[in-house]
């Protein structure tokens, strides 16, 4: 079988249909590059709204499609698109834009404003400031809207569970106490294992125990000094590198605290206040008088002695005398205790000058009887620009703290007030017939418990701390 293999040549058409085909591939080549001309050149610059400086490689893009250019060095994009083409104008840092091209118009100068949010994403460094996504030590971050979600004492709280690693223990249950902090564990087994504290610069250890009447200590807590409202940011140095800017003092970590700046803008006064009650959760189930005597009478017959109640010693009843003559004192050292804060604000300022100004007072009981912490603060800061090349920056915070704890004991017997009320028998009253406190070497086989209504209202250990931080940079 043969294939017979047949091949098209120009010369076998006829000359009419030649002639045709000649002029559409003519005509089609001409109106190629008029298709191709319909595009609009559009051109322009970009600029930032807060100093009218040229924006360095903003992203302009032809929506829904590849097409776009990014801004030279003096800010300047060139682009062809269809007439009624949206473009988006997008920069890190700045709200995004949008632009329509209309027909008959080419050239769009574009404004950027400055997306005060995009700040969340920048973190302090003993050196200044860094982007996160170029942060290469271990570092956590906390910001001032979750410190402000709960009402607290000191900024300690607000950084319990909120910092990876980092760990704080209540070593006091005083209000306004101690708070111990770890970021790199215990590397100490003499001295101080705190971290360093950084207040907008300033160094600041921990402090040391506070000598009190008969030896009594009540710790320092450098965070209570400090008003949580005026905290813009918590930045915790984890690692190494820490000790290389700050040296020794940096070994355990270095925490640093950076309080709220002016803004520019219309002056804004604002009043933040709250006010609140605490109360202890639940007390622990004793017995009560008469079970108590009871039980007494018991554990001194199965040792063969006499009855303690009711028996030889007249100072005690009968354990029926006891039912409706107890003591409950831990309802007597405990109440419901009030806590308040009240703060005024004032912040603003131009272009070259921004303030803010700070007053505040804070007020906590505690849940113990004429227990307190009470801090009155006050934080100025002013940052001025003198010239296109000076800049000075000032803060000021003033604060003053003073408590008192009646945990301790003023006769120096060794038991405080809360063990007091635990160890003391329910059949021991508060007063002698004569109207005077009960003391010790009152109860039963000798024990020595002090009467711990009379310490709570008696026993003082007081602090006061004035601390004044204020620094100049230009």
């Amino acid at each position: 079988m043969k294939e017979r293999c047949s091949t098209f040549s120009l010369r076998k058409l006829p000359l009419t249909l030649l002639k045709l085909v000649i002029t559409a591939a003519f005509l089609l080549a001409n109106a190629l590059p008029a298709m191709a001309q319909t595009g609009v050149r559009v051109k322009g610059v970009v600029t930032s709204e807060a100093d009218g400086s040229p924006l360095i490689g903003v992203n302009v893009v032809q929506r829904g499609t590849t097409n776009g250019v990014v801004t030279d060095i003096d800010g300047n994009y060139e682009l062809t698109v269809p007439q009624g083409a949206q473009l988006d104008f997008s920069y890190v840092g700045f709200f995004n834009q949008q632009i329509t091209v209309a027909a008959g118009r080419t050239s769009y100068n574009v404004i950027l404003r400055e997306d005060s949010q995009s700040l969340e994403e920048v973190v302090v460094i003993g050196y200044g400031t860094v982007r996160k996504s170029d942060l290469t030590g271990a570092v956590s971050s906390i910001k001032s809207e979750e410190l402000q979600k709960l009402p607290m004492t000191s900024i300690d709280q607000g950084i319990q569970g909120r910092a990876a690693g980092v760990q704080v223990t209540n070593t006091s249950g005083a209000p306004g106490g101690q708070v111990s902090i770890r970021v790199r564990g215990g590397n100490s087994l003499s001295s101080s294992n705190e971290p360093l504290y950084v207040i907008d610069g300033f160094p600041i250890s921990a402090g040391s125990m506070a000598q009190g009447t008969n030896n009594s200590s009540l710790a320092n807590n450098a965070m209570a000094t400090i008003n949580p409202n005026d905290i813009e940011s918590i930045e915790i140095l984890k690692d190494a590198s820490a000790a290389a800017i700050y040296g020794s003092r940096g070994a355990n970590g270095v925490v640093l605290i950076t309080t709220k700046r002016g803004k520019t803008g219309k002056v804004k006064v604002t009043y933040d206040g709250y006010a609140g009650t605490q109360k202890i959760a639940k007390t622990l189930d004793f017995m009560n008088g008469e079970e108590y005597a009871t039980m007494s009478n018991v554990a001194a017959a199965n040792a063969g002695l006499a009855p303690i109640y009711g028996g030889a010693n007249d100072r005690w009843k009968e354990p029926s005398y006891y039912r409706n003559n107890d003591t409950d004192w831990q309802n007597l050292i405990f109440r419901d205790a009030l806590t308040h804060s009240h703060q005024v604000g004032i912040n603003g300022g131009s272009d070259n000058t921004q303030y803010a100004i700070t007053g505040n007072f804070f007020s906590q009981e505690g849940i113990v009887l004429n227990s307190d912490f009470n801090r009155g603060s006050l934080r100025a800061n002013f940052d001025s620009k003198v010239s296109e090349w000076v800049k000075v920056e000032s803060s000021l915070t003033a604060s003053r703290t003073f408590s008192n704890v009646t945990t301790s004991e003023s006769d120096g017997s060794g038991s405080g007030v809360i063990n007091g009320a635990i160890a003391i028998p329910p059949t021991m009253p508060v007063y002698n017939e004569d109207g005077s406190f009960t003391t010790l070497n009152q109860t039963p086989y000798g024990v020595t418990s002090a009467n711990p209504y009379s310490l709570a209202l008696l026993a003082k250990d007081q602090s006061t701390i004035d601390r004044v931080l204020a620094n100049i940079s230009v």
